[in-house]
């Protein structure tokens, strides 16, 4: 066994493009590459001018290590500065996102690892446009060696952490307001970090924005698993968070981890409620939100489907202000619920073969942002289209399979990723380190699934899957039978 990688307190940080795709869209390609190229020299000298490393580029920001906090924190308020003013004087609406915290971490083959890394990503994921959210570990570090301001400070409750995260925003312009504040705080610290933009889901974006807007709701997103159903929920919370539709919050419950019996007690921790003394956990639970306009995202309720059914009914009945959205592969199954159920991405036609007509598909359209952001010299053109396409069709549009897909863009060529499909479960994994553990691979994404069929639905499964080009209902019946032939089930 490789002995363990030694570790050194540093100070971590993230930054990001906001909104890039946007921009890319509007500029066109060549004016978009000249703009990233100005903004990856603006950050890499404000680096190199603290005495901070460059950890690694990613995508449309970069990972910088320093041995100073404070110095770090002077980087951030550096490149914001020089970002916001390159941008006006070119005319641009460019705008960076960045992230810090510091603690204990090691390095190995030039990447770095460690709690500190993944707070950090969090934290950036999570600011506004123009802003710098720092943990309050690295406030304490900086200290005052540093004149720049520090808002309050608050508990973030992060996705991917174990606990809340005291964090808070740095004032960084010339008018430094000692009071300055997280965005949003209620939404900020309640919904998960989100991954890169959500792209070519602006139709389905724009009707669960619309069912949030109903007085009382709960809305369930189904749908297979890797087709973007949390993602899509945390967007439209994103919206509705900005536009102030939910005066007492918004808050997010991850039940992947949890079992039946656990549901309320994971409900109740993220609202900070604890049992009254003549009410158990649950009705603590109705009584402190009634009355209150809120949206509560419950994410991954496949699992635990039934308790989740219960606990809806109950505090929907007791809290009608309340929003609920439930994201599960299959239906809770009560009277108030509106399934909504996200389908895969959009696909070009198979024959499709110029680049101009496959960027129109949203899967092509995300197949190329997050190739972008594994290979930053990555282009569509008409030589790659062909193969681009035949990956989005070959992957059924599902976003998680495009991603890790488009994650191997950093070694291997649309062609190459083409040819190596056959062995997809192979191929498709190396996702996100800090994504959760089912999502880093195809095939862990497709264990969660089948995990959850019982055995009668997973003979099923096996008998359907002898159709080699999909089947209709009937067919489902004839093979599913009791009486159909043992051998088509092997």
């Amino acid at each position: 066994m490789a002995p363990a990688a030694e570790t050194e307190t540093r100070t971590i940080l993230f930054t990001d493009i906001v909104e890039s795709t946007r921009m890319r869209t509007a500029l066109g390609d060549v004016a978009a590459d000249a703009v990233r190229r100005d903004h990856d020299a603006i950050l890499r000298e404000a680096i190199e001018r603290h005495q901070g490393t460059v950890g690694k580029w990613l995508g449309d920001g970069v990972m910088a290590v320093f041995e100073s906090a404070a110095a770090a924190v002077e980087c951030a308020a550096e490149m914001q500065r020089q970002v916001t003013d390159h941008s006006s004087r070119a005319g641009l609406d460019l705008a960076i996102r960045i992230g810090l915290s510091a603690g204990d971490v090691a390095e190995e083959d030039g990447d770095w690892y460690g709690t500190p890394v993944v707070e950090a990503a969090r934290l950036e994921a999570s600011a506004d446009a123009g802003q710098i959210v720092v943990a309050e570990i690295v406030r304490q570090l900086a200290g005052t060696r540093t004149s720049l301001a520090f808002g309050p400070t608050r508990e973030l409750s992060l996705k991917g952490l174990g606990a809340p995260l005291p964090a808070c925003a740095v004032s960084w312009g010339g008018d430094a307001d000692p009071e300055v504040d997280l965005r949003a705080v209620r939404h900020l610290r309640l919904v998960p970090a989100s991954a890169p933009e959500l792209v070519g889901r602006a139709g389905d974006l724009a009707e669960l924005s619309h069912l949030l807007g109903e007085p009382s709701a709960l809305v369930t997103l189904t749908g297979p698993g890797g087709v973007g159903k949390t993602r899509l929920a945390c967007a439209a919370a994103e919206d509705a968070a900005a536009t102030g539709g939910f005066p007492s919050g918004v808050h997010f419950v991850d039940l992947a981890s949890v079992g039946p019996e656990q549901v309320v007690n994971a409900v109740a921790s993220v609202l900070d409620v604890r049992e009254a003394p003549t009410l158990d956990l649950q009705a603590s639970v109705a009584a402190h939100i009634a009355g209150r306009r809120m949206l509560l995202i419950l994410d991954n309720c496949e699992h635990v489907v039934n308790a989740v059914a219960q606990l809806a009914h109950t505090l929907l009945a007791d809290a009608p202000e309340v929003v609920m959205v439930a994201t599960s592969q299959v239906p809770l199954g009560i009277a108030e619920e509106v399934v909504y159920g996200v389908a895969p991405l959009g696909l070009p036609p198979e024959t499709t073969a110029d680049a101009d007509r496959a960027i129109g598909s949203p899967a092509v359209q995300l197949f190329v942002d997050r190739a972008r952001r594994s290979n930053r010299g990555f282009a569509l053109t008409d030589e790659t289209a062909s193969s681009v396409v035949q990956i989005c069709r070959r992957l059924d549009g599902i976003p998680l399979a495009i991603e890790l897909a488009a994650a191997r863009s950093r070694a291997l060529s649309p062609s190459q990723i083409a040819e190596r499909l056959d062995d997809r479960f192979h191929l498709l994994t190396g996702g996100s380190r800090t994504a959760v553990e089912r999502h880093q691979t195809l095939r862990a994404a497709v264990d969660w699934s089948y995990s959850l069929l019982s055995a009668d639905e997973r003979r099923l499964l096996a008998r359907v899957s002898s159709f080699p080009g999909g089947f209709d209902l009937e067919a489902a019946e004839q093979i599913g039978s009791d009486d159909a032939p043992d051998g088509v089930s092997r």
